[in-house]
């Protein structure tokens, strides 16, 4: 039995040959970001610099603080946070490990956190965590760009393989002394997940309190999802959201309309650390959500 073209579909296939299927296309797609809150780099504008000045403004100036930038590139990252933290004049008990492999863009991060490594506040280490310790293959498109990557992509560019040491957090944390990360963030351009189960022990002891990281298409690359990350989530008692401008879209399960690959950075939250940020609801409704499949 056929059945009949409904207005909605008449409109869309108009609005098509109007417009053109590329058209229409790429006015779907900037649609569709606008209303997920998706698809934003810009760490001034898309949340990241908000949901972290949020968390990390809420613990008192007199308690230490531990924050770990992992993939840190060229220092952009930390310096900004570096500098809300501890503002000139300011003093205050922070350690903060900068984490990049490749030697010429260590040498860019160098220079700049120079002011806080010459405060002894800031450290950098020249390896690349992973989910196993030993040696990797970091495929380098070259010095302080933002891709270089364990991941192998199909993205047509010429990389050139440049070996690194592999630690995980777990061995990296026991071998340092370091017992509770306050703020961890992952940029690894599609090896985050892998980050986050090589520190299991530090998540199942709740010994980190907040840890953001960067979801995108390089995920292919390393065969993961976010349902991953939400099974991992749900084993050490951790809420998973997504950074967006407005604050943090807080999600109770995982859906499978969430695994977009379209480049966004979440959140994994001691539940009890909740309040310091700004939470809104998912543009999707609740009843929707409660009929997702739950996370095991």
């Amino acid at each position: 039995m056929r059945r009949s073209v409904g207005i909605r579909e008449r409109m869309a296939r108009w609005i098509t040959w109007l417009l053109g299927r590329q058209a229409t296309v790429r006015l779907g797609r900037f649609l569709l970001n606008a209303g997920r809150a998706d698809g934003c780099n810009a760490m001034e504008s898309n949340g990241e610099l908000l949901i972290a000045r949020q968390f990390l403004g809420g613990i008192d100036r007199s308690d230490s603080i531990c924050v770990m930038d992992v993939g840190a590139n060229v220092g952009d990252y930390s310096a900004a946070l570096l500098e809300f933290l501890l503002p000139e004049g300011v003093q205050r008990p922070l350690r903060w490990i900068a984490f990049e492999p490749f030697p010429e863009t260590v040498q860019t991060l160098q220079q700049r956190l120079a002011p806080w490594l010459d405060r002894k506040v800031a450290q950098i280490e020249d390896l690349a965590l992973s989910n196993q310790s030993g040696v990797g293959q970091l495929l380098v498109l070259g010095a302080n760009e933002g891709t270089n990557s364990l991941v192998s992509v199909a993205d047509g560019t010429d990389r050139s393989p440049h070996r690194v040491r592999l630690e995980t957090l777990d061995h990296y944390c026991q071998e340092q002394g370091i017992e509770q990360i306050d703020w961890l963030k992952i940029d690894a351009e599609g090896h985050d997940a892998a980050i986050l189960a090589g520190a299991d022990r530090m998540f199942s002891s709740h010994r980190i309190g907040a840890a953001q990281f960067e979801y995108n298409w390089r995920w292919v690359g390393d065969r993961k999802f976010l349902r991953d990350v939400f099974d991992m989530a749900d084993k050490w008692g951790y809420r998973v959201g997504k950074v967006t401008y407005l604050g943090l879209e807080l999600y109770d399960r995982w859906r499978p309309d969430l695994e977009t690959f379209v480049e966004n950075n979440f959140l994994l939250i001691r539940p009890d650390l909740l309040p310091r940020v700004t939470t809104i609801a998912p543009w999707f409704p609740r009843a929707a959500d409660r009929m997702g499949p739950k996370a095991n």
